[in-house]
């Protein structure tokens, strides 16, 4: 080769490199670039090495009941619907509304009111809130002062809620506690109970979230600890893969899509979780007659098994599995829980008939959520205002019927064979 020839082709090789390198130099300034992004994102919203749900928001991991709300909370929830904005507040305890007095004043009936996230009403404004709206009603009924206390913390189920009484709620001194089962109690149940430690006789005595303990020392970290880059991208494409590539089936219990199979016309065997779940709500019926309460259970239906356009706001119902325009008929899940509280003499109030007999059944429910819209939590508020001044010993006065009236077939309302062989002792 000439020396014109060798010149020509040794310029192009340092063109080709010197392009080479530009576009490594490019390719470590976004990558930089990028990096230096996600890691100011995370510093405000926790979403990378944060991105949990109990490490943002509302809500923290627990050592004893999994996960709870912040203690002293006050943050401002925005407008949803033609809900005005309104302030999500906690106390101490971690427990929506005002500080709680220990001991209980004299001359106070006091109710606790366990649940989910449909009990804690986190869509509404607390005055809004069954929880509140029972108190209202039955110290209208009542020669004493009256007191709801609202414990409802989002995916609670009767394993988790009862975990919570005795380790926030026992020193309260509640003269009833009430046990809200919501349709998902099932599948929290499945999610929650691996990590619960169960003592001698089957009680729980704790369920720590496996986040809160460190993992195990490692000799060297490796680069996707470093970096937040690698974090974020290894996340979001396991969900695509998850999501979009396999599906999971939608009768499995451990797949969010399967949340709600149960209460399928056609369910799948979930019998051994079922019966897992009901026998969750006795150790929180011990531990409120251990202190002298007594103790209600009140079934609260899930949408979808009220009416075909009920929460049926974008992706509310596909992340769960459940189909647009899709009612469920299946009364067995109701009739389930009715007949374990029975077998218990557990005093039961089932809101379905009543609020399934709605005219308007479908306002009863967020259009962006599965929960109570104001005008739901009003009606359960008088559904189970309706059932206590009938059906339990207090200090209500008058009639009951000066309770407002309520919708609905008079079953609704009537206290399950269970609370009756439970009053007459």
């Amino acid at each position: 080769m000439d020396g014109p020839g060798l010149s020509r082709m040794l310029r192009s090789l340092l063109r080709s490199i010197r392009q080479i390198l530009t576009a490594l130099i490019v390719l470590v300034v976004l990558v930089c670039f990028f990096e230096i992004g996600l890691r100011v994102y995370d510093s405000h919203t926790g979403q990378v090495t944060r991105c949990e749900l109990f490490d943002q928001g509302l809500l923290t991991k627990s050592r004893f009941c999994h996960h709870e709300f912040k203690p002293l909370l006050r943050v401002n929830i925005p407008e949803l619907g033609h809900a005005a904005d309104f302030e999500f507040q906690t106390n101490s305890q971690g427990l929506r509304g005002a500080e709680i007095a220990v001991p209980k004043p004299a001359g106070t009936y006091r109710i606790v009111c366990l649940g989910d996230e449909r009990t804690a009403g986190m869509d509404v404004a607390e005055a809004d809130t069954f929880c509140q709206q029972m108190q209202e009603l039955l110290q209208s009924r009542s020669k004493l002062k009256i007191e709801v206390i609202n414990a409802g913390t989002p995916d609670y189920c009767p394993l988790l809620s009862a975990l919570q009484f005795r380790q926030k709620l026992m020193a309260s001194q509640p003269d009833l506690v009430i046990l809200n089962w919501d349709m998902s109690d099932v599948w929290d149940d499945y999610c929650y109970r691996r990590y619960t430690t169960m003592g001698a006789n089957n009680e729980p005595l704790g369920c720590s979230h496996p986040l809160l303990d460190p993992p195990r020392q490692r000799e060297r970290q490796q680069a996707i600890d470093l970096f937040l880059l690698p974090q974020f991208a290894v996340r979001h494409g396991c969900q695509v893969w998850a999501g979009r590539v396999l599906p999971p089936p939608p009768k499995e219990i451990d797949s969010p899509t399967g949340k709600y199979a149960w209460l399928q016309d056609q369910p799948p065997d979930w019998s051994v979780y079922i019966q897992q779940t009901l026998e969750g709500i006795l150790p929180a019926r011990d531990l409120a007659e251990g202190v002298g309460g007594s103790f209600l259970v009140g079934i609260h239906p899930a949408p979808w098994q009220v009416a075909t356009t009920a929460s049926n706001g974008e992706r509310v119902r596909a992340a769960v599995g459940v189909g647009n325009g899709v009612v469920y008929r299946n009364r067995t899940p109701f009739t389930t829980v009715q007949q374990f509280c029975d077998e218990q003499e557990i005093y039961c109030c089932d809101l379905s008939p009543a609020i399934q007999a709605e005219p308007l059944a479908v306002d009863l429910y967020q259009q962006s959520s599965a929960n109570y819209t104001t005008e739901g939590h009003r009606l359960a508020a008088r559904l189970m205002a309706s059932f206590i001044v009938q059906n339990l010993q207090g200090p209500w006065v008058g009639t009951p019927r000066r309770v407002p009236p309520v919708t609905g077939p008079r079953n609704s309302q009537t206290a399950s064979r269970g609370g009756q062989a439970r009053a007459a002792r």
